[in-house]
């Protein structure tokens, strides 16, 4: 500095005893004689070693700020999304690139302002979406979300999802909002065809639902009308009930529901003489997987009434088995006729028997008044034959 004759403006480091640094800021200034040689020096010695802490941490804070900025500029460029903020303040308003490119727009062919944003988003949504976010100015949550939709370029409209945080005032007041927008057309489609299966399927089921109500209501009429009880029970144990016809209330006087609440009620009001067959018959039921038997049950009225039931068993895939089906019948007249009949073959059977007899004493009969005849016959002839003898004698006397 003294061969240029300026100012020198220095810092270095000083150790103190206690072997501390200390960070040094020196000035000096030279004054010159007429000759222009140095006369004297006046400068100034400070201690700057605070400052230059807080400069170090200052420069570790953009260092990072800037790594971070970097970062999130690199995590921005690879979003979906689209970022946005508006200072409420100032009004001053910036879109990203990609909130712009979302849009099919370059950076630069769009205007950073709420006029732009107003303009694009559809005519309908516009007044729910300055309300969503005037109610958000107004209340204390953290946070909004909202749904619109935005026009493309090429004239579609996209469906937006928005969502903004809000940066306070000491005072609680809003001053900037911060926030992104999703593209979730695809979302929305998805759920418009969602809704259209929906729609179809439900659609499908209520006439599904329709038929079979339907038919339920003609199974129902044939089997309260069918003279044949279907039943299905259990494939062991006690052979409880699982399904049985109403109408057997209209052949055996019982409500299905007694089925259904006691297992064992079909089984404890077969007659106990068939009762040891009927269990043979289940028997048979596992071996050969039918069984067709007939026997006595007992009417709620107390009576007991002759039935005719034919079982088959289902088996599951794995050959085990699942349940049994049937149906049964009243046969109690067929039985009625059956004995009538026996009777009256029986009678038949003595009444032809008499007949025969009847038949052999007649043919016993008829032989002995031929005999009988013959024997008059001969008689009357013997008895004409000596009438003449005498008569002859009479004359030739």
């Amino acid at each position: 500095s003294l061969k240029t004759r300026t100012e020198y403006n220095i810092q270095y480091r000083i150790k103190l005893k206690d072997t501390q640094i200390k960070h040094i800021h020196e000035k000096c200034i030279t004054t010159y004689n007429i000759n222009g040689e140095p006369v004297s020096s006046v400068g100034t010695i400070q201690d700057i070693t605070k400052q230059v802490a807080s400069e170090t941490a200052l420069k570790v804070i953009e260092k990072k700020l800037k790594q971070s900025e970097a970062r999130y500029k690199l995590a921005m460029k690879g979003a979906k999304d689209g970022l946005w903020e508006w200072n409420i303040i100032t009004d001053v308003v910036y879109f990203s690139p990609r909130w712009k490119s979302m849009l099919g727009y370059e950076d630069s062919e769009i205007k950073n302002n709420i006029a732009t944003w107003t303009h694009l988003i559809h005519p309908d949504d516009r007044a729910s979406c300055f309300k969503t976010i005037d109610e958000y100015k107004s209340d204390a949550s953290d946070s909004f979300e909202m749904e619109f939709r935005m026009k493309h370029r090429d004239g579609r409209y996209l469906a937006i999802r928005s969502r903004g945080f809000g940066r306070r005032s000491k005072y609680g007041e809003i001053e900037t909002i911060v926030g992104t927008n999703t593209d979730i057309s695809q979302v929305k489609q998805a759920e418009e065809r969602i809704e259209a299966l929906n729609v179809e399927l439900e659609r499908r089921v209520k006439e599904r639902t329709k038929v079979l109500n339907e038919n339920q209501i003609r199974l129902d009429f044939l089997l309260s009308s069918s003279p044949e009880v279907i039943y299905t029970c259990k494939p062991s144990g006690d052979f409880g009930s699982t399904f049985i016809s109403k109408n057997v209330f209209n052949i055996f006087g019982y409500y299905p529901a007694q089925f259904a609440v006691n297992s064992s009620f079909w089984m404890e009001r077969i007659h106990e003489e068939d009762y040891e067959s009927v269990l043979a018959g289940m028997t048979a039921l596992a071996e050969t997987g039918t069984c067709a038997r007939d026997y006595r049950f007992k009417h709620n009225n107390g009576s007991y009434i002759w039935v005719y039931d034919e079982i088959k068993m289902i088996y599951n895939k794995d050959g085990t088995p699942r349940e049994i089906i049937g149906y049964c019948a009243n046969i109690d007249r067929r039985k009625k006729t059956e004995r009538r009949l026996v009777k009256h073959t029986e009678e038949l059977s003595v009444f032809n028997e008499i007949m025969i007899d009847r038949e052999m004493r007649i043919i016993e009969m008829k032989k002995e008044i031929n005999e009988l005849s013959n024997e008059y016959e001969k008689k009357i002839r013997y008895d004409e034959t000596w009438e003449k003898k005498v008569k002859t004698k009479k004359v030739l006397s």
